[in-house]
């Protein structure tokens, strides 16, 4: 008998777990209590399933689904995020059986923020475009007046939730129990700025701060001088990241543009590309490594 398959359920959390875990080529192998964390619901997904396994006796492959709902210029959208495609050599050919029914979902937009270079070759054949292609790598070199912050820095959680409000408040609801940091800039007219800045990594050498959200673009910029430098060296960056998009008409002294070597991706017929950050996508903020 060939292979089959079917919908990934809380019971598969740990054959599936197994599988990644017996793989030398997974980059993204992560501890059960983070695996766990895929096979639960998140951020208004009402699925009650977690992707699909292929079966053979065992699970001999797996691909994640995450299903998530937010607002997008002030419209609420289905996602539905793509992760940890994983198919035992002997296997191979049977691969596409697990993304397919994936392709059939309906009014919904996908997602894979992590994919590997044979995951977007495969991917791009089925309609999938860029999502993200470039990143703003932002050193902590001193500049002339960078060492003089114009606004105070809250690091402290119960000081950030204290001083938030509106959209600010629901992202730092909708993260609080993942491993991020939160800061509040208060600047001295009194205005802030609320930015959320994930610690991630591309090699185990090459940690970096990805900024995932500045609530106060002005009131950010005049005090990233000062916050690259007291950033990287009080966490351990070597960089922080932003999205190119965003800052990309802005002069940064010391910044860089960075080519993923294999940009994310989306198929959507009702979200852009630019509509889009990492914000909401669970594997990157697990552990996931970034290719």
């Amino acid at each position: 008998m060939s292979p089959t398959v079917r919908k990934a359920e809380r019971r598969d959390l740990y054959p599936v777990y197994e599988l990644l875990r017996s793989s030398t080529l997974n980059s993204n192998w992560v501890p059960l209590d983070v695996r766990r964390r895929m096979f639960e619901p998140v951020w208004g997904g009402r699925e009650e399933y977690f992707g699909y396994v292929l079966e053979d006796g065992p699970v001999v492959g797996f691909l994640g689904l995450l299903f998530t709902e937010r607002q997008v210029r002030g419209k609420p959208h289905r996602f539905c995020e793509l992760h940890s495609w994983y198919v035992r050599d002997e296997y191979r050919n049977e691969s596409i059986k697990l993304l397919l029914p994936a392709l059939s979902l309906k009014n919904v937009t996908l997602l894979n923020y992590t994919p590997t270079r044979a995951v977007y070759d495969i991917s791009v054949k089925f309609g999938f475009q860029d999502l993200e292609r470039q990143l703003l790598l932002v050193y902590p070199a001193p500049t002339p007046g960078g060492l003089r912050m114009p606004a105070t820095l809250l690091s402290e959680r119960h000081e950030v939730s204290a001083s938030i409000e509106g959209t600010d408040r629901v992202i730092f609801n909708d993260h609080a129990h993942l491993d991020c940091m939160h800061f509040v800039l208060k600047g001295r007219s009194g205005e802030t700025c609320y930015f959320l800045v994930k610690r991630m990594q591309r090699r185990w050498f090459e940690p970096f701060g990805r900024v995932l959200h500045v609530g106060n673009k002005r009131l950010f910029l005049e005090a990233l001088p000062r916050l690259r430098v007291y950033l990287c060296l009080r966490y351990g960056l070597q960089c922080l990241v932003l999205d190119h998009g965003a800052f990309a008409g802005d002069r940064i002294p010391f910044s860089r543009v960075f080519e993923r070597e294999v940009p994310s991706l989306i198929k959507s017929r009702t979200v852009e590309p630019q509509d889009l950050t990492p914000l909401y996508t669970l594997p990157l903020l697990l552990g996931y490594k970034l290719h």
